[in-house]
């Protein structure tokens, strides 16, 4: 006999392990800048520079919360944030959030190659 339904729901619904659920957010952030959806890249913009200001200090886990969620609400208010799906704007902070300081600053690179990129072809 098969289970099909578990405490987290139907089992079609069940979560995956971490490592594919961080795979799926790499994967987000990579079609995002393949894309270049404007909205998105500003959103992974501002959540990354408060990520190196979190790793840039030495905070309790109440200080990142706090930091992370006024990033989170900078970025909505002023890029009308509702356009972009919840589900990815979860991957997004969770491949930001994953990273280290290094990778934050290649991700911050990379846009900003992307910017100069659509400036030139304009």
């Amino acid at each position: 006999m098969e289970i099909k339904h578990g405490i987290l729901g139907p089992k079609r619904n069940a979560s995956s392990t971490y490592g594919q659920e961080l795979e799926l957010a790499r994967s987000t952030v990579e079609n995002i800048m393949k894309r270049k959806d404007r909205q998105c890249i500003e959103y992974i913009q501002y959540f990354a520079k408060a990520k190196l200001k979190i790793h840039g200090d030495n905070l309790s886990i109440t200080e990142i919360k706090k930091i992370s969620d006024e990033a989170m609400a900078k970025a909505m208010a002023k890029l009308k944030i509702p356009k972009i799906p919840a589900e990815k704007i979860r991957n997004i902070n969770m491949h930001i959030l994953n990273l280290g300081a290094e990778g934050v600053k290649k991700v911050i690179e990379r846009l900003k190659f992307l910017e100069r990129e659509e400036i030139n072809a304009a």
